[in-house]
């Protein structure tokens, strides 16, 4: 018998603590990011369809990566972006690829931000802030091309 309410005990317990566990979970901002390498990648001079590296940066404010220069962003991100930078992920896509990446952004960052290394800067869009909707689960689409970086809507 004592077993027994001991072993109820110890269920309620974990009951209670996986509820807390879920309560706290529900006031992160939860981002779903598929992220979609177009078939005519960042092309090179003979239009050949190439790798690209894309950078997603978790950020408390946009304004200095929306006014750096690539290069700055690039080779030094966190001086260029000082205390406005969480964290950074690098990735190299290629042409085609289609990848799904599943993260809870820090309390105290307000942005995600994708920046992509293309061999022609200055006639592609390189940089993009996400719209992201804080406390909440984010579904998003990101599109690499030939033409820069774009969102699609939904999934």
């Amino acid at each position: 018998m004592k077993r027994k309410i001991m072993m109820i005990g110890f269920l309620c317990g974990s009951l209670f603590m996986l509820a807390g566990c879920q309560f706290m979970m529900s006031d992160l901002t939860k981002v779903d990011l598929r992220i979609v390498a177009g078939g005519d990648l960042n092309p090179d001079d003979n239009g050949r369809p190439s790798p690209l590296v894309v950078r997603l940066l978790e950020l408390k404010s946009i304004a200095g990566f929306e006014n750096a220069e690539f290069f700055s962003l690039y080779h030094h991100e966190k001086e260029t972006l000082g205390g406005d930078l969480i964290s950074s992920e690098e990735l190299e896509l290629k042409p085609g690829d289609v990848q799904d990446i599943k993260f809870a952004l820090s309390p105290e960052s307000k942005f995600i931000a994708v920046m992509g290394a293309y061999r022609q800067l200055d006639k592609v869009s390189w940089r993009m802030v996400l719209p992201l909707r804080l406390k909440s689960k984010n579904d998003l689409t990101v599109l690499f091309g030939s033409q820069g970086v774009a969102t699609a809507s939904g999934r």
